[in-house]
């Protein structure tokens, strides 16, 4: 009796063995059946080979390539694994539940170029599916994006990442976007295309525990004379930025209307950022360059950061509005500074502050305080602050070649506070000097105006040796076609020249 009850579990075994055998041949015929018979024209599908595993609940797919005409998309992997279907919510409901999914090797091109869909209205009728997937991992992925021209504006390579509970919907009531989480991800060589003349690269992302590092960012403009020369017609500036490393803590994102971006603190390493402003050549559309908080909030990102950190950072301005001439430059370095509640979709809690410490034109040690208020009609700001022991001969690197000034001797502290908007400013400047003079130069030899400068310096000569202080009261109205850089240094060139000549900027 043993035996024979042995027996026959035995056959029922191989029976079931049997029975998977045939069941997952019959499924796997099906699904190759669907593959070939139910796709349309415009997409084809070619692939090694499809497994099946009733048993472990497993299906695999390898050597893919998909191509989508239409579309203009190609998608090639090496593998797609679907681990532990639910295969009663499969075979009972409109739900397809995945508790894993890993997809290895995959290498997406989308050519806008080529692109020939058009966009198809939503039928009703349709039965709405659901697709969930607890986890799904992808490994060593690379994207290459191309516009209506053709040319590459995104791409990158060697790429990872961990998204949970994916739920999609095909057909819902309400327009819903993709339900997701991204646990972590690591992206290399990250270039995008921001526009005509300038693009973005990144060496490495790396994502975990709600933390973001992005090494080596730069963001440059194109290496090409005749594309820069054609940008700058269009009344753009040139911009130069690298960052060694940028850092967002306890961040989380989403996605509504916009993607928004919130974290608890942003951390900037090592900025290194130049702006050129090339104002000579004569074919130029000069267009209107909105301040920084009208910039930001019009912005098609959200961001939220509580505070960000910036260490050991260095900015330079140089306008160039004389072709014979060198640009003038005003340079910033070893930058610390603290920005406090930098957001731009909040109108209601819309104050920014920065607080930094820096060496004017490299060598002055100074401070400065600037507030913003995102949402101000005018978009409003303050500037204020200080710059102590500069030698005056560090100003000409910029006065000399845009306002013809040329300066020698010793300021020993500069005290100014603006209070501005997208329109002008009203500023005051108290100025401490000793043994200062002021020169001015004639435009194009650069050579010493020697009359108009004894008339001059009748307001800078001292008979004594001792500390002169001045105080400047004055209006800067803005050049709303040069950039917020452009305008801080009117209001100082302003105070400066009340300060040292007794002149107003113009009359020289």
């Amino acid at each position: 009796m043993k035996k024979k009850t042995q027996y026959i579990l035995s056959a029922l075994l191989v029976l079931l063995l049997v029975l998977f055998f045939v069941a997952n041949t019959v499924i796997k015929s099906k699904i190759e059946t669907s593959l070939k018979n139910a796709l349309p024209a415009t997409i084809s599908l070619s692939y090694k080979d499809i497994s099946v595993n009733l048993l472990g609940r497993n299906v695999a797919i390898s050597q893919v390539k998909l191509e989508m005409k239409e579309e203009a998309m190609q998608l090639n992997f090496a593998e797609l694994k679907l681990n532990n279907l639910h295969l009663f919510k499969l075979l009972f409901s409109d739900t397809i539940y995945i508790e894993e999914c890993k997809l290895k090797n995959p290498k997406l091109s989308i050519d806008a170029s080529q692109k020939t869909i058009k966009k198809e209205e939503k039928k009703s009728n349709q039965k709405n599916k659901v697709l969930f997937i607890e986890e799904f991992s992808i490994t060593n992925a690379a994207l290459i994006l191309k516009n209506k021209d053709g040319k590459k504006t995104t791409s990158f390579e060697k790429s990872s990442a961990i998204i949970e509970n994916i739920l999609i919907e095909t057909n819902p009531e309400k327009e819903k976007p993709i339900s997701h989480k991204i646990s972590s991800f690591k992206v290399e060589n990250l270039f995008h295309q921001i526009d005509d003349g300038q693009f973005l690269t990144i060496k490495k992302i790396t994502s975990e525990e709600n933390n973001v590092i992005a090494e080596n960012l730069i963001i440059d403009f194109v290496k090409n004379k005749a594309i820069q020369m054609q940008y700058i017609k269009q009344g753009n500036d040139l911009l130069s930025l690298s960052v060694a490393k940028l850092e967002l803590n306890e961040y989380t994102y989403t996605f509504k209307d916009l993607f928004s971006l919130k974290a608890k603190k942003a951390s900037i390493l090592n900025p290194d950022f130049t702006i050129y402003n090339h104002l000579y050549s004569q074919n130029v559309n000069v267009q209107r360059k909105p301040l920084y908080s009208e910039r930001l909030r019009n912005l098609k990102v959200g961001f939220d950061f509580e505070k960000v950190i910036v260490q050991n950072a260095k900015i330079a301005y140089e306008e160039h509005d004389q072709l014979a001439n060198l640009p003038g430059k005003i340079s910033l370095s070893k930058i610390n500074a603290t920005v406090k509640n930098f957001k731009n979709k909040d109108s209601i809690n819309d104050l920014i502050s920065v607080d930094a410490s820096f060496n004017f034109m490299d060598v002055a040690p100074s401070k400065v305080n600037w507030t913003i208020r995102m949402y101000n009609p005018k978009d409003a700001f303050t500037f204020k602050g200080n710059i102590n022991n500069l030698d005056a001969e560090r100003l000409n690197l910029f006065t000399v070649n845009t306002i013809n000034v040329k300066s020698e001797g010793k300021i020993d502290a500069v005290y100014f506070n603006f209070k501005g908007n997208d329109y002008d400013a009203i500023g005051t400047m108290d100025l401490d000097y000793k043994n200062f003079k002021v020169l001015l130069v004639k435009e194009k030899s650069k050579k010493e105006r020697k009359f108009l400068n004894s008339i001059v310096n009748i307001f800078t000569k001292r008979e004594d040796k001792n500390k002169d202080k001045k105080t400047a009261v004055f209006t800067v109205v803005r050049d709303q076609n040069a950039s917020f850089f452009n305008f801080v240094w009117l209001c100082l060139k302003e105070g400066l020249l009340i300060n040292m000549t007794a002149i107003k900027n113009g009359e020289n």
